[in-house]
């Protein structure tokens, strides 16, 4: 016994075209879930989803408990038959009712109902409206009938079921279906397509009626063959009992059309022959569609051949089977040197536009075997076996079979971008040594400083040309020079500062660089260097030298020299260009430093000049107040003491008007030698303060130390025994001192220690001058 099968959309279709009632009944729910178009007259509805939303839930309920029980029923795979009153159009419609249990979902089962309309007496109306009503009166359903009669309806039904799914099938198809009885010349059975193929339309009714045989409609099919003789002949063995094969062949229509006809044997259950199945396809416009693929392909293998493009395709075991002859240009192989090898040969270095190593499981085209995506614009450099190196943009496109998720083969295309490339570092060179320029400009804008200046450029050219010393020479008056400056790689010996005398610039003067001339040597042992020259390179570990003159105005001042230590160097045109570019930026921080240093000189000389007295040539007051305000504030920070001497000539006045004004100046002259001969220390400062005033400041000194230099001083004026006649002191010139001593800090001024110094040279003067006072000061 047969279980619920769920229904499929199939079986809904070969459904929908019968001409038999048919529905589907949800017991659960108590409403129709499908119906066929032959039904809906039945139930007397216009349209299927009337049907489909009607309402059962007013079914009595003896009849739902009837039904319930079918469900049990349908569930143990039971059929059961039923006789069932429809009223259609007010008329009373008998119909025979196979009920059977369907599944439309999991675990949800429905009933599958296929109606045979029977006779409308009304007597056996009359019956059935009794049965019904004791159907839905009774618990128990009394549906037993005779074992045979259910097994012959389900045979038929099986029969109508097979019939009708073998007739949706064949409709649809697009093979045209023939099968004869070789015994009776019968047509057992035919579809729509096999009557268009043959324009046997107009024959069709009578054919399904079994009016015609296979001869009567074979003159309807003659006119339509191209090559009769050929298709008299190809039916031969078809009429072999023997010949138990399939046979294929093609039709040549007269319209044009190609038809394919295969042809099998049918046997009975007894392995008897009776007959012969034909299947016919209408091929013509698959063939149109391969000769215009063909054609399309040899369209498609010209162009390939004749694109720039290399194009190659890579199987998924990763080897080539196929490249078009850009390809073997740009990889500079033949095809049969291509096949049959992976991506990138590993006798290739193969390189990111970085430099930096490129592994081969990255290549774009085993990228896309692996993981089924397109790659585009991947930039890869390769080292051929001759060291050459070509830049290539890669892109690679996947090629699938139909519901396969993994690439059986890729499509990889790529350019040769070697002379964009070039271009491009072309550009980066050149915009880097624009940058290298104008940073070395900024800086000759920025400083002022010679040696700051020259040790950025020496290192940025040695980083820029990727060489192994870069320095500047400078010529000395007797045309022997020095290494002034110099950026050099670890590896190689520093030669900064060092002496060196080429014979060749002592001889010459150095008239060719005079000229402006840039001289480039790729290698000293081919450049015809004299033996001399070669020796001194030799020396400083020179293979290969870039030489550029660094001028100003018509003055040779040096070199800008670049040194390549480890092998012969090919130096190129814009390299040189680039240390010319640098000679001149260097020419004019070299003028502009020389500049300021004398321009600082002449600064110097006037802040001297500024600073200084004219007659004796120690500090001036400007000089004395400004020495006394630094100091002042660094003993505030320091903590430290400060003592400050304020001394007059005794009776000066008279001495002017005894000796005169030039002896006066000289004795003045003297006065502040004594000073000076009595201050030890750097930071010590003796300035004239007024006409015969002097002031000496003492930082880190107490009122003792201020003292012992008042007393010596003292004594260095009385040993100078200046004449005085018309002092009432002594006859020789002498001096009065005020002493004062304090430790700054921020509530004190640098005014209250000299207005202390100038009481205590008042005080001294009032007791008799020639003497020194001390005033002391309280914070």
């Amino acid at each position: 016994m047969a279980l619920p099968k769920h229904i499929s959309v199939a079986e809904l279709k070969a459904f929908e075209r019968l001409q038999t009632p048919i529905w589907i009944y949800d017991l659960e729910r108590m409403q129709m879930w499908w119906a066929n178009k032959a039904s809906l007259r039945l139930w007397n509805i216009p349209i299927q989803e009337e049907l489909l939303n009607r309402n059962f839930s007013n079914v009595p309920e003896l009849r739902w408990i009837a039904e319930k029980k079918y469900l049990q029923e349908f569930q143990q795979g039971k059929t059961i038959t039923e006789s069932w009153t429809f009223y259609r159009d007010g008329e009373t419609v008998a119909v025979r009712c196979f009920c059977s249990g369907v599944k439309i979902k999991p675990g949800r089962m429905a009933m599958l109902v296929e109606g045979i309309v029977e006779s409308s007496h009304p007597i056996e109306i009359d019956i059935r409206r009794t049965r019904e009503s004791v159907i839905e009166n009774s618990l128990i359903l009394a549906n037993q009938q005779q074992a045979a009669w259910e097994k012959s309806q389900r045979a038929e039904a099986e029969l109508r079921w097979r019939e009708a799914l073998l007739s949706s099938l064949t409709d649809t198809s697009v093979l045209g279906f023939l099968v004869v009885d070789n015994r009776t010349d019968e047509i057992l059975y035919f579809n729509q397509r096999f009557c268009k193929i043959w324009g046997l339309e107009h024959l069709e009714t009578q054919m399904r009626l079994g009016l015609l045989k296979n001869n009567d409609i074979i003159p309807e099919c003659i006119p339509l063959i191209a090559d009769l003789p050929a298709f008299i002949e190809s039916c031969k063995p078809l009429q072999s009992e023997e010949n138990r094969t399939v046979v294929e062949d093609k039709i040549l229509f007269v319209d044009g059309r190609t038809i394919r006809r295969f042809s099998s044997q049918i046997r009975d259950t007894q392995d008897q022959y009776f007959g012969r199945l034909y299947v016919f396809e209408d091929i013509s416009d698959r063939l149109q569609t391969e000769n215009s693929l063909k054609n399309s392909e040899q369209s498609y293998r010209s162009v390939i051949t004749t694109m720039a493009e290399g194009i190659i395709l890579q199987q998924a075991d990763g080897s080539i089977t196929a490249c078009n002859k850009s390809a073997e240009r740009i990889l500079g192989l033949t095809s049969e040197q291509i096949k049959g090898k992976a991506a990138i040969d590993p006798r290739w270095r193969a390189i990111y536009e970085d430099a930096s190593p490129f592994p081969r499981e990255n290549c774009p085209a085993l990228v896309t075997l692996r993981t089924g995506q397109p790659q585009f614009n991947v930039i890869v450099g390769i080292y051929k076996p001759d060291g050459s190196l070509t830049w290539i943009s890669i892109n690679s496109q996947p090629l699938f079979h139909p519901h396969q998720s993994k690439p059986y083969a890729v499509v990889a295309s790529f350019t040769n971008i070697t002379a964009h490339k070039q271009a491009e570092l072309a550009l980066q060179q050149q915009a880097q040594r624009e940058r290298m320029i104008a940073a070395i400009a900024q800086h000759i804008r920025q400083s002022l400083d010679l040696e700051v200046i020259l040790n950025t450029t020496v290192a940025e050219v040695r980083e820029f040309l990727q060489t192994d010393r870069v320095i500047i020479y400078r010529f000395q008056s007797n045309w022997s020079g020095v290494v002034v400056t110099e950026s050099v790689a670890a590896d190689w010996e520093a030669i900064l500062t060092m002496e060196i005398t080429d014979q060749y610039f002592v001889d010459t003067q150095g008239k060719y660089y005079q000229q402006g001339q840039i001289k480039a040597t790729s290698d000293i042992y081919t450049a015809g260097l004299t033996d001399c020259h070669v020796q001194l390179l030799e020396k400083f570990q020179v293979r290969a030298k870039l030489v550029v003159p660094i001028l100003q105005s018509d003055r040779l001042w040096g070199l800008l020299i670049a040194h390549h230590c480890s092998a012969p160097r090919h130096w190129q045109p814009w390299e040189s260009e680039l240390l010319q570019q640098l000679a001149t930026q260097l020419a004019i921080a070299i003028q502009q430093s020389e500049l300021y240093q004398k321009l600082r000189l002449a600064n110097q000389q006037l802040e001297n000049i500024a600073m200084v007295d004219p007659l004796t040539q120690i500090a001036n007051r400007r000089c004395f107040e400004s020495k006394l305000q630094s100091v002042w504030q660094y003993l505030i920070r320091e903590q430290g003491c400060i003592s400050l001497l304020l001394c007059d000539v005794d009776y000066f006045k008279k001495y002017n008007d005894t000796y005169g004004h030039r002896a006066g100046d000289d004795c003045l002259r003297l006065v502040a030698q004594a000073f000076q001969q009595n201050l030890k220390r750097n930071t010590d400062l003796v300035a004239r303060y007024g006409g015969e005033e002097f002031a000496v400041i003492l930082p880190n000194t107490n009122e003792r130390g201020a003292i012992q230099v008042a007393q010596a001083i003292h004594n260095t004026v009385k040993q100078f025994n200046i004449p005085h006649l018309a002092s009432t002191v002594k006859e020789y010139v002498t001096l009065s001192i005020g002493i004062a001593t304090v430790i700054p800090t921020a509530d004190l001024q640098p005014l209250d220690l000299i207005e202390a110094a100038d009481q205590a040279l008042y005080q001294a003067k009032a007791q008799g001058r020639d003497r020194f006072c001390v005033n002391q000061i309280y914070a």
